[in-house]
């Protein structure tokens, strides 16, 4: 029996934010996080990683450098810069720690492997 597989229409429901991400990336999105979200894994919570996963890419791939901020000052002259991995990869969307939430509960995790 074939694994289940998340649709658009599932990222939607926890990101409607999302919504308008063109079908292309959609399907790129998608296809990514089924292949981070094994069933053998995930069991019954696959289409709960592969919707969260899906929508932390869709969602980092719109930030495009925005987020929290690295300042640096020298007299009147300041610069900021996004620091994007301030809180890890995951970190950087509300998606991602929810996906990393999920990972740590996971019965393989519990006990000591690591998806």
């Amino acid at each position: 029996m074939a694994a289940p597989v998340a649709t658009w229409q599932d990222v939607v429901n926890v990101a409607p934010e999302l919504s308008t991400v063109p079908e292309p990336s959609q399907t790129a999105f998608l296809a990514m996080a089924a292949l981070e979200v094994p069933a053998y894994q995930w069991g019954k919570r696959i289409l709960d990683g592969q919707r969260y996963l899906a929508a932390h890419l869709a969602t980092i791939s719109r930030k495009r450098g925005e987020g929290p901020t690295t300042d640096k000052s020298v007299g009147q002259i300041s610069q900021g810069f996004a620091d994007m991995m301030a809180n890890g990869p995951l970190g950087t969307t509300i998606y991602g720690v929810e996906y990393e939430r999920l990972v740590r509960i996971l019965p393989n995790v519990a006990m000591g492997f690591v998806p």
